[in-house]
C-alpha cells in the first residue's frame, strides 16, 4: 500500500519501459562528468513500480524515446566515505551487453 512502512524485497528481471527521462549539466559533486542522463523506467513486474537510473548510450539523451523497452545493468561504484554502493544503468532492451 502506498505510504506503508510495510515493505519487502522481491526479485525483478530488471526490464521495463522508459516513462521519461533528464539531460542533467549540473555536476552536484567534484568529479561528477557531465552532461548525464538519469532515466525513469516502469518496471514489467509491476504498473506501479517506477526506477531510475542512469542512461549507459548518449548523454545527451538523444537516442532515448518514451516506451522504449530497456534493460537494467548494475555496476560498483568506488566507495564514498569507506561505504561502496551498487548504480543502477539502463541500456534499451535490443542492445547486446
Amino acid at each position: 500500500m502506498c505510504g506503508s512502512f510495510d515493505w519487502e524485497w522481491f526479485t525483478t528481471e530488471g526490464t521495463g519501459t522508459v516513462v521519461t527521462w533528464t539531460v542533467t549539466h549540473r555536476a552536484f559533486s567534484p568529479g561528477t562528468a557531465v552532461p548525464f542522463v538519469v532515466v525513469l523506467v516502469r518496471l514489467d513486474a509491476g504498473e506501479n513500480l517506477l526506477l531510475p537510473g542512469g542512461w549507459t548510450r548518449d548523454t545527451h539523451g538523444s537516442d532515448l524515446t518514451v516506451g522504449l523497452e530497456v534493460v537494467a545493468e548494475f555496476t560498483s561504484s568506488a566507495p564514498r566515505d569507506g561505504v561502496p554502493s551498487t548504480l543502477i544503468r539502463w541500456r534499451p532492451a535490443n542492445q547486446a551487453n
